[in-house]
């Protein structure tokens, strides 16, 4: 490649007395010299996603809907009325516009009456919960325990805070499926079913890429977001255990844009420029985080937007397709679709232009990144010249995603992915089901909707009813031992110790 390999940064452990013992001006030095180290597309990006903050923060005086100190996400009980209201609302609107939906559509209307109640009754108690930790100072506690017993790492990872220990062997297994090069199935004659390649290995690493998003520190985002110190600095401090899983992994991690609010869900890239025959990215977005209700808000926002403008057909979920789609009233820079496909096309040009070869690209994400991970891929299948001519649209693979979207829009994702040159790709949903088999992960059967069957959408009046992208759960039933035992075979198989 033109540009020399940077120095790998040193990264510190946050409880070595080395990093405890710093003061602010030394703090600043150390992610200064991180900055440096890094590669020149991942210093760009990182100051263009500073630039998007500062525009976001010189706002904030207006109170713009979007992103920064929104007052709405300030006061948690109060956005949980307005998500209510305007629950209430466009249920009023659709009772005048249909009045007799009681009757002509009577399961779904009352199955959805019952189901919303008990969800926002669920999220009250749920808030009121929070509250009480807050007013309590469990905050502090938990940082502490945090730091103590879990190596810093956040309570999304307290179940197994080693997830990520030792990990690139999984990363290198996977790396012959992530560059390698798709097959052409566009002019063949298929003469029987057509198989799409479920990889493990890439499962495992899209999915490790999704879980150490939940690391990002939010103090940081939200010091860049005030506008103190740095900006820069405070973006690169928040993603440094990002940074340090990318280098354990043998590939470069960038942050891209903030959707909703400077507390919420975000998206980033990891990306390897010197795999071969080609390189490849995986966009990921950040999930729901248990303790902030913003994010439940978004998750829990039952009303359906038009969306063909974007996705060619049908509605989808309005806070998932706003985060990545915000209306054009709603709008103070770029959308966030525009900034990770800015990003997408110069890693590709980059690329091209050292090598002359094309760039893979494979999307994740997990819960409410899922979602819009879905959306963002379904834009994809409806668009694929946005990514450019140096890009080739790899698989989704997304975990514990909830319903996005209407029948229609289902049906135009179904479409768009039967066509002959799509082949190849596919847009897999995987669900946890190793504590139900039958229920499995809460999460993917919100919000409620009874359209996932094909042969039930006839039935449902269209953005009445949400349904999931892709409707059919690709059927997958591989224990934790099975999936290890899996990497131990490809590890003899590629030469890893």
């Amino acid at each position: 490649m033109g540009h020399p390999v940077p120095t790998a940064p040193n990264f510190l452990s946050h409880t070595s007395p080395e990093y405890l013992n710093m003061n602010e001006e030394e703090l600043e030095e150390y992610y200064q010299r991180i900055f440096e180290s890094l590669h020149p597309l991942q210093q760009r990006f990182l100051r263009s996603h500073a630039a998007d903050v500062i525009s976001s923060s010189s706002r904030s005086s207006r109170r713009p809907p979007s992103l920064a100190n929104d007052p709405v996400y300030d006061l948690p009980f109060l956005s949980l009325v307005f998500s209510l209201l305007r629950l209430l609302t466009h249920a009023l609107f659709s009772a005048l516009c249909n009045p007799l939906a009681p009757i002509t559509d009577f399961t779904n209307f009352f199955y959805s009456l019952a189901c919303y109640s008990a969800i926002y009754l669920i999220l009250y108690l749920y808030q009121a919960f929070l509250l009480f930790c807050n007013l309590c100072g469990f905050q502090k506690y938990i940082v502490s325990i945090s730091q103590r017993f879990f190596d810093g790492y956040g309570t999304m990872t307290w179940g197994d805070h080693t997830m990520f220990e030792n990990k690139a062997p999984v990363i290198s297994a996977a790396r012959s499926f992530l560059s390698s090069r798709l097959d052409d199935d566009s002019a063949e004659t298929h003469v029987g079913p057509i198989e799409q390649e479920f990889c493990v290995e890439v499962a495992q690493s899209i999915l490790l890429m999704s879980a150490i998003l939940y690391e990002r520190d939010q103090e940081s985002v939200e010091r860049a977001f005030e506008g103190a110190g740095d900006v820069r600095l405070n973006l690169l401090r928040s993603e440094e255990q990002m940074l340090k899983a990318a280098a354990d992994w043998n590939c470069q991690f960038t942050s891209i844009a903030d959707f909703q609010t400077a507390k919420g869900p975000f998206v980033g890239a990891f990306f390897d420029l010197e795999a071969r025959p080609n390189p490849f990215m995986v966009i990921v977005f950040k999930g729901t985080s248990f303790q902030d209700i913003s994010e439940w808000i978004v998750d829990t926002t039952f009303n359906l937007e038009a969306c063909a403008d974007q996705l060619g057909a049908g509605c989808a979920h309005q806070g998932f397709y706003s985060s990545l789609f915000p209306s054009a009233s709603a709008r103070e820079k770029p959308s966030p679709y525009l900034r990770i496909i800015e990003t997408i096309r110069s890693v590709a040009k980059h690329v091209h232009d050292e090598a002359g070869i094309p760039m893979n690209l494979f999307v994740g994400g997990h819960s409410l990144g899922a979602a819009i991970a879905t959306i963002f891929y379904a834009r994809l299948l409806e668009s694929p010249e946005d990514i450019g001519p140096h890009t080739v649209l790899r698989d989704g693979y997304c975990y514990g995603t909830p319903r996005g979207g209407d029948s229609s829009m289902a049906s135009r994702v179904e479409y768009n992915l039967a066509k002959p040159v799509n082949f190849s790709r596919s847009l897999w949903r995987v669900s946890n089901r190793s504590a139900s088999v039958n229920v499995g992960d809460i999460v993917a059967h919100l919000p409620p909707g009874l359209a996932d069957q094909r042969s039930c959408r006839s039935a449902i009046r269209a953005g009445s009813s949400f349904i999931h992208m892709p409707p059919s759960e690709h059927p997958l039933t591989l224990s934790r031992a099975e999936i290890d035992r899996s990497i131990d075979s490809d590890r003899s198989d590629v030469g890893l110790d």
